[in-house]
This record gives structure tokens, sequence and C-alpha cells, in this order.
């Protein structure tokens, strides 16, 4: 049995920033654990992204979380699809009726998440910006010393979803990459 527990997640540091946003549930587990419920109308996107350790967001609110609480560990943290009526998860331990995705803990995934936003922040801090759609298969700050990629280091986020929730594609260059003349 899961119990709600109101709250939000204010002034977390993490990297020289505070962290800072609202839970859609947070549960409490029958021994008291906390359990974040993340809100989703659908559940392939989701599922998808705990598969290959992209769930960025639902990574992030474990760790404020555990910021917050001053926890050992993550808590447990899951997505539940309102169209589906059912709860995405990494393992069926806290939810028991859970479509469970194998793929890396939510631990690792915010490991990466962290390498990836210095990466790519060092990255612009020299005047190197990779602009979606236009850049090499390999961004540069996935390349260790010897020019490999060392994609199990980083967010494994493929470059068309760089583009998700942005239409600015005429500054970066995908709208126009390829047309001949230049035409927009």
């Amino acid at each position: 049995m899961l119990s709600i527990v109101p709250t939000t997640l204010t002034g977390v540091e993490w990297d020289r920033r505070t962290l800072e946003g609202r839970l859609d549930l947070l549960l409490k587990d029958t021994s008291g654990n906390d359990v974040v419920l993340d809100l989703k109308w659908g559940s392939t996107t989701y599922a998808d992204k705990l598969e290959v350790g992209a769930a960025i967001q639902l990574a992030t609110y474990a760790f404020v979380r555990r910021q917050q609480t001053q926890a050992k560990r993550l808590p447990v943290a899951g997505y539940y699809s309102l169209r589906k009526a059912e709860a995405i998860a990494l393992s069926d331990d806290t939810f028991p009726d859970a479509r469970v995705i194998e793929g890396p803990d939510l631990e690792l995934t915010w490991k990466r998440t962290t390498a990836t936003l210095t990466a790519i922040e060092d990255d612009v801090m020299s005047g190197c910006i990779a602009a979606p759609g236009t850049q090499p298969e390999t961004p540069a700050w996935q390349l260790g010393a010897q020019g490999k990629a060392k994609p199990d280091r980083f967010v494994p986020l493929p470059t068309e979803s760089a583009c998700e929730y942005c239409s600015l594609d005429s500054i970066c260059g995908k709208r126009w990459q390829g047309v001949e003349g230049g035409d927009l």
C-alpha cells in the first residue's frame, strides 16, 4: 500500500546551481520509504527512456529527493501512464503490477546525466556549440583522448532528440541543411 505525500523540491544544490521543481506524486511505501511517481499521458516514450538509460527527468527527481532528505540512496521511482493506467518502472518491488523495463538503474542514469551536462558545458565554455542536425555523428564531447566514442559514459541521446522540444531549426541549420540554393 502506498500513501501520497504532498511535496515540492526546492533549493537543492547541485554543481553550483539550485535545482527546483515539483513532483507529480511523492508516495511512501509500507516501510516509510519514498517513492517518486511521474505522471505521463503516454507510455512508449517513457518505457524507451528507461530501457536505454535516458530517463533524465525521473533520475533528476530521484536525485533531488535524495538530496532533500539526505537519504543514502535514490528513492524508487517510476512513471505512471494515465492513458494505460499502468506503472512503468525498472522493478516491480514497489509497483506490484508495473510493466517492468530492463534498463540501467536511475543512479547510473543520473551519473551519465551529470557527465553529459559537464562535457557539454565544458565545450560551450571553450567556444564549441554543437548544433543538432548539423553536427558529426558523434559529438566531440563524447570522444575520449584517443578520439573514440565513450557511449557508456554519457546519456544515450539520439541526435534527433535534441529537436524534440525545439522549433528553432532555422537557427541551428537543420532546416536548411542540404537545401539547394539556400532556400528555406
